[in-house]
């Protein structure tokens, strides 16, 4: 994914979003940099009209909270997200940090299921707690037609390379999106202009199809954690987790994830 900026570029404020576009504008005045996306993103809009036809293992229509918990769960993650389903840890996170609105953007929503059934399971979840939070839930799609039984407080249709945060967000999840999808050259500056948009000890979870050597994601994990961020890597061995039978689970989770909590 390139180098980190310098110690300048630290996200003191909200608007860091907006200097990641114009470097991602600038990154696609180069020829082959913005070949390399338009392939990328017509394979994404070709699987979008055809459910997968071309190429099922890189996209996945009816994903839901069953695979984005089960992400989660099976990456083994320690200290305060361990063993943990997404309901416990928003809730618990909405405790500690005193939240009436929890704000949840799915970069990659698809056909919107899981914040959808997101929503709908934390209504059920907090029922009985008249002073539980309220989730609110934005969507990065290609294709407004996918969420015509989907129910959205926010939608932004288009890339993700165009998208521009205008609110923070408690959690990020973006794990079969843009962002995973994205060139090399490109997922820089999108992983940072959804970081820049995270609140003061929210969560982002990013997928990747392919794997990076340690020596690199040590040095990248750093310089996060220079600008404020705690960020870990996470590799996803099936080998590790024989319970899983769900086939979307096996044959289309990404192999390597970064989970970074907002520090400062």
């Amino acid at each position: 994914m390139g180098k980190i900026p310098n110690q300048r570029s630290k996200p003191k404020k909200f608007g860091m979003e907006n200097i990641q576009k114009k470097l991602i504008e600038k990154k696609l005045k180069n020829p082959l940099i913005k070949m390399k996306r338009d392939l990328k993103l017509t394979r994404c809009i070709f699987t979008e009209l055809f459910a997968g036809g071309s190429d099922p293992s890189h996209y996945v229509r009816i994903r839901g909270y069953t695979e984005y918990n089960n992400m989660i769960k099976y990456l083994h993650l320690g200290g305060e997200l361990k063993n943990k389903t997404i309901l416990y840890i928003l809730r618990e996170y909405a405790n500690k940090n005193n939240k009436k609105i929890i704000k949840v953007l799915d970069d990659g929503a698809g056909r919107g299921v899981f914040l959808t059934s997101l929503k709908e399971m934390w209504a059920t979840f907090v029922k009985n707690d008249p002073t539980s939070p309220k989730l609110k839930t934005t969507a990065i799609v290609l294709d407004e037609n996918d969420l015509h039984k989907a129910k959205m407080d926010n939608v932004f249709v288009g890339d993700v390379c165009d998208y521009i945060p205008k609110e923070k967000f408690d959690f990020i999840f973006s794990v079969f999106g843009g962002f995973a999808h994205s060139t090399p050259q490109l997922q820089r500056e999108i992983l940072l202009k959804h970081l820049y948009s995270l609140e003061k000890g929210g969560y982002g979870f990013f997928g990747f199809f392919s794997e990076h050597k340690k020596e690199y994601t040590d040095i990248f994990t750093r310089k996060l954690n220079q600008m404020g961020f705690d960020a870990k890597y996470y590799t996803f061995k099936q080998e590790n987790n024989p319970g899983i039978n769900s086939i979307i689970i096996k044959e289309n989770l990404p192999k390597e994830y970064l989970v970074v909590k907002r520090i400062k």
